[in-house]
């Protein structure tokens, strides 16, 4: 609809739109972290009973897909984000997701606390758990056969250091014939991306960039961002088909 009135739609996934992000791309495919093999993530904050009484993340008649819809879909974005095409930028289309047992729902049968299981595409898995009954955790790590990379922050950007984003690196390290000694390798804790704007400024800098094309010079809106809203809203909408099947796959 967007589309053939002429409009742009972008979601409001704000941390796709920092150059951490596209740091966290290279990282991904870099040799320090070899192969990548799996992502994990997890987002949760704990809402208290006054959220959970009234706010409109856990109502059946407003956001029916709870925590999974609310912190899940950040997870589900990073995931897409950092196994992107290298060389064409597309989003590569997961295979089969699966919700993890022992998700809990509300009175209302909305989600409050969960755990999926998403197979990527070229043999990538992701796993990430989200909650409204957890302690604030925001933290993603990408695994590969020779490294990985942390982010303890990748969804709300904890800028009181200075306008910059950081994510750890350790790579090489191993174990000395398999047992308890750990090989050489490097570890780097504070790898620096610049942010010279809040990455909310960054999102409608962008945003307010496809509309000033679409006013001034008649182009067409740009395709990725409802391609991504689109791609994302379909795995959490098969997630939660998933849960209500008893944590059997669906395929995409």
């Amino acid at each position: 609809l967007a589309r053939a009135a002429g409009k742009q739609l972008m979601d409001g996934t704000m941390f796709v739109h920092t150059e951490r992000c596209a740091a966290l791309r290279a990282a991904a495919r870099s040799v320090e972290v070899g192969a990548l093999r799996r992502v994990n993530a997890s987002f949760s904050f704990c809402g208290g009973d006054a959220f959970e009484a009234s706010n409109i993340r856990v109502r059946a008649d407003g956001d029916p897909l709870g925590c999974l819809g609310d912190l899940g879909w950040y997870c589900v974005r990073a995931a897409l984000e950092v196994t992107r095409d290298a060389r064409t930028g597309a989003l590569a289309r997961p295979l089969w997701v699966r919700g993890h047992g022992g998700a809990v729902e509300n009175e209302a049968g909305v989600l409050v606390d969960c755990g999926a299981t998403i197979a990527c595409a070229g043999g990538v898995v992701c796993a990430f758990d989200c909650s409204f009954r957890q302690a604030f955790r925001q933290r993603l790590e990408l695994v590969g056969d020779r490294g990985a990379v942390t982010v303890d922050d990748f969804v709300l950007h904890d800028d009181r250091d200075g306008p910059f984003a950081e994510h750890g690196l350790a790579s090489g390290l191993g174990l000395d014939d398999y047992a308890c000694d750990q090989s050489c390798g490097t570890r780097k804790r504070g790898v620096r991306t610049p942010l010279p704007l809040p990455q909310e400024a960054l999102m409608w800098t962008a945003f307010g960039r496809c509309v000033q094309a679409i006013r001034d010079e008649g182009a067409a809106p740009v395709k990725q961002w409802p391609e991504r809203t689109l791609l994302t809203q379909e795995i959490l909408c098969a997630l939660q088909k998933s849960f209500d099947e008893g944590g059997k796959p669906v395929a995409l």
